[in-house]
């Protein structure tokens, strides 16, 4: 079972307005099968009885570690988005700051896991193939 809900994604700032979605039930759903996806993947890289910890801090890394896993996911979707929204075709738009937001959450969630498994720590990876027909400075 996941350590974050949609809650602790929505106080960070994600809003339903950001991904297109008009119902908040929508919205909580959409972010809860993104924390259900990442749980897993983290629960397989750190082991079931050391993710299912309740005794702190292991408890509070794993739930950091999914948070900023969660909130980069959301954000590499916004960016989605807004690159999919281009009105006119090859106009660029700006994620600059999306991208430094998302990666500055990655460097997070690995620092976090390093701290729930140094000894693994190499194995984890956050580094995201990036491709665009669009210039990349924006």
């Amino acid at each position: 079972m996941a350590k974050i809900t949609s809650k602790d994604l929505i106080n960070l700032g994600f809003t339903q307005e950001l991904f297109h979605k008009d119902v908040t039930g929508d919205f909580e759903t959409f972010i809860e099968e993104i924390i259900a996806e990442i749980s897993i993947n983290l629960q397989n890289k750190v082991g079931a009885t050391t993710y299912a910890s309740t005794i702190s801090p292991t408890k509070d890394y794993i739930k950091n570690t999914e948070k900023c896993l969660v909130a980069a996911e959301l954000l590499q979707r916004r960016i989605n988005i807004v690159l999919g929204d281009t009105s006119v075709e090859g106009e660029a738009r700006d994620v600059k700051n999306e991208r430094q937001q998302r990666n500055d959450y990655l460097n997070k969630a690995s620092d976090w896991f390093m701290k729930i498994s140094p000894l693994t720590a190499n194995e984890f990876s956050t580094e995201m193939l990036e491709t665009s027909h669009f210039d990349s400075s924006s």
